[in-house]
């Protein structure tokens, strides 16, 4: 389904889950989770906040394998530590960074089709790739993790925007004009009376 908010997530293996938030559960070696959101067509994003744990993060259309890696993931976020991120498209390296606890990361589907991704807010910059990717909607979003140290890996705070990109203008509404009002409405007021009995606006022969 399309919509925005937090992400609802599905197909859970050995995470825990807390709201929009997800974490190992240590019950297994691999975890994995997917939204249930998808990105059906046009613009949209997924974004998470990072908790400083070793996890692969990004989005897909396709079938991911639960094995705690991002190589099977279209456009995703690695993270092997607290301090540094990766940028990995289909396994294929795009870039890195620096990274620490409480940032805010989002993959984007732009609305000229192109994949961006931000962290703050910011967009990151000097990517290998230079051209627009080919898409394969729709895609979701996708956290892996494995126990490794230990259990916890994970991400909070994920949120989404899918559909088509932003709220559509309203169509303002008409405002109809009044119909002005007889000039001087209201009763009669007699003058030039001449052999006439006045009572209120009523007159009678005297």
């Amino acid at each position: 389904p399309s919509g925005s908010g937090d992400v609802i997530w599905q197909n859970v293996a050995s995470m825990t889950i807390s709201g929009n938030s997800v974490e190992h559960s240590g019950a297994n070696y691999y975890a994995m989770a997917r939204s249930q959101q998808e990105i059906s067509s046009g613009s949209g994003y997924f974004e998470f906040t990072f908790d400083g744990e070793p996890a692969a993060v990004g989005i897909t259309s396709g079938s991911p394998a639960n094995d705690g890696n991002g190589d099977d993931l279209e456009f995703s976020f690695g993270f092997g530590g607290p301090t540094a991120f990766g940028i990995g498209e289909s396994g294929v390296y795009q870039g890195d960074g620096l990274a620490q606890v409480g940032d805010v990361f989002r993959i984007e589907i732009t609305s000229t089709g192109n994949v961006i991704y931000k962290k703050n807010g910011i967009q990151i910059q000097n990517l290998v790739r230079t051209t627009n990717p080919t898409l394969n909607y729709p895609y979701f979003l996708v956290v892996k993790a494995q126990n490794e140290p230990a259990p916890g890996d994970g991400i909070s705070n994920a949120k989404t925007s899918t559909g088509g990109g932003g709220t559509p203008t309203p169509t303002p509404t008409a405002t109809p004009t009044p119909t002005p009002p007889p000039s001087g409405s209201g009763d009669v007021i007699w003058q030039n009376v001449a052999s006439m009995t006045i009572s209120g606006n009523s007159v009678e022969h005297s």
